[in-house]
């Protein structure tokens, strides 16, 4: 995506003057500014959330607003495109099953450690970002065949691309 430098500033804009709009700092993360928020998926409008409290949960989708556990906030790591996303309600932090590299790991929640399958890095897509795994390289993805939150290859089709939604 080019945009002109006016573009830019008209973005940046927009995200100072109206902080309630679902403005994403790539450089940073998803809401990286709010205190919690919500991932919602595009493809679906349904919401991540973690289907257990305990380490090695897996997390799926449900509807949004539906449960305070659909609640997460970021947390900084030593760098600064890298963050952590944090349960609001467990405090464990989203992870990459076995710190797999392979397409089609499950994502589950853990004890926050700070290493590379917890570290996760967004683009801006329109809007909407894709998380990429700091350690695999590869983005948390929906599997509708699945059913299941998975990591996969980045392709930033809409099951791949969340919204952070303020609380």
């Amino acid at each position: 995506m080019n945009l002109s430098l006016q573009q830019i500033v008209l973005r940046l804009l927009g995200c100072l003057i109206a902080v309630t709009l679902q403005c994403i700092d790539y450089q940073t993360s998803i809401a990286a500014t709010w205190d919690l928020f919500e991932m919602k998926l595009e493809s679906n409008g349904l919401c991540l959330y973690p289907t257990g409290k305990t380490n090695g949960s897996l997390v799926n989708l449900v509807k949004c607003g539906s449960t305070v556990n659909t609640w997460w906030k970021t947390v900084k790591t030593d760098n600064r495109s890298h963050r952590l996303i944090q349960h609001s309600n467990t405090g464990k932090c989203l992870d990459v099953k076995d710190w797999s590299t392979s397409s089609g790991a499950k994502i589950q929640i853990w004890d926050c450690h700070s290493g590379k399958n917890q570290r996760w890095s967004t683009r801006d897509w329109y809007g909407t970002v894709p998380l990429e795994n700091v350690n695999s390289g590869k983005c948390i993805d929906y599997s509708t065949s699945k059913a299941t939150i998975q990591q996969y290859d980045c392709h930033f089709r809409s099951n791949q691309r969340w919204n952070g939604i303020k609380w």
